[in-house]
């Protein structure tokens, strides 16, 4: 099973420093911007929502009339989540009527560490068993992260390693 990313040698062209440190500012600099304009861009939408159409807690589509034939709409909605107590979860969903069982739905995720412990099997009812598993498993490429770490300090000497 391949990552999907090339590494090492035999990657795309390899940057200068020069290159990649022009690149890095311009990155760190956007994404400290993105940052920046989300927040701002939440705030107003939050503002102007409450503002115009009120704080209440009700859910739905609501508009006004913004003149010229512009409309300003505005869907509110309400996010649930269950507790992560699972026990807990179990024993409220045993005592209820039949008809209520469909209430919450059961959500399967991948333990990913034992799945490659699975992967990483020799033996032949190993690779069975992978094979099997992987027919119900879709595997595609995730977003890499990227952070500019400050160098750490070895206490007095500032970290210049001497």
């Amino acid at each position: 099973m391949s990552s999907g990313w090339v590494t090492g040698p035999a990657a795309v062209k390899q940057l200068s420093n020069q290159e990649r440190d022009v690149l890095l500012m311009e990155w760190m600099n956007i994404a400290t911007q993105i940052k920046q304009l989300s927040d701002r861009e939440t705030a107003l939408r939050k503002q102007i929502v409450d503002g115009v159409f009120g704080i209440a807690d009700e859910t739905g589509t609501q508009r006004i009339e913004l003149g010229n034939g512009w409309n300003l709409k505005a869907v509110k909605t309400r996010n649930y989540s269950v507790d992560k107590d699972h026990d807990k979860v179990e024993k409220i969903i045993a005592g209820l009527p039949v008809l209520l069982k469909d209430l919450f739905k059961k959500k399967y995720e991948l333990a990913t560490g034992e799945y490659k412990k699975l992967a990483e099997g020799k033996s032949q009812e190993e690779q069975n068993l992978l094979q099997t598993v992987n027919a119900v498993i879709t595997y595609k490429p995730g977003m890499p992260s990227l952070e500019v770490e400050p160098p750490k300090t070895n206490g007095a000497n500032g970290g210049n390693g001497h």
